[in-house]
């Protein structure tokens, strides 16, 4: 995939996000078997990262899927695994799906223009947490 300098600048926003609010707390989360998903959501969506590629009819911001991947391989510069996996999920899963089987328009704008997702994440995070996410030989 060639990107062009239209992706520069959500490229560059992104990795200061990920360096500022997410990498120096990585630690501490994994200490406490939890992050905060509703806060880090909610920045994501307020920076326009929750719904890229996403119809504007549903609040997406309408760009073509090249922005989603680039997006995707910046959250592989976060040092764990599970917040970028909640973050794909969330974006991927959840609202792709609800799309993809053409749910009410209303309620999906709404969840991605709420962003804070404050149901959607808390019960996504508590489903599909860390508790969840387990890896390793046994």
């Amino acid at each position: 995939m060639l990107f062009t300098a239209d992706h520069d600048e959500p490229r560059r926003i992104l990795q200061k996000f990920i360096a500022a609010e997410i990498n120096p707390f990585v630690d501490e989360w994994e200490k406490a078997d939890i992050f905060p998903a509703h806060e880090l959501f909610k920045k994501l969506g307020d920076l326009g990262f929750l719904g890229l590629n996403k119809p504007t009819e549903f609040g997406g911001q309408g760009l073509d899927y090249s922005f989603a991947l680039m997006m995707a391989e910046e959250l592989g510069a976060i040092t764990c695994g599970g917040v970028p996996m909640a973050i794909g999920g969330l974006v991927g899963g959840y609202i792709g799906g609800m799309i993809s089987h053409r749910a009410n328009r209303t309620v999906v704008r709404s969840i991605v223009i709420a962003i804070g997702f404050a149901a959607s994440a808390y019960y996504f995070w508590k489903l599909y947490g860390p508790a969840a996410v387990r890896t390793g030989a046994e």
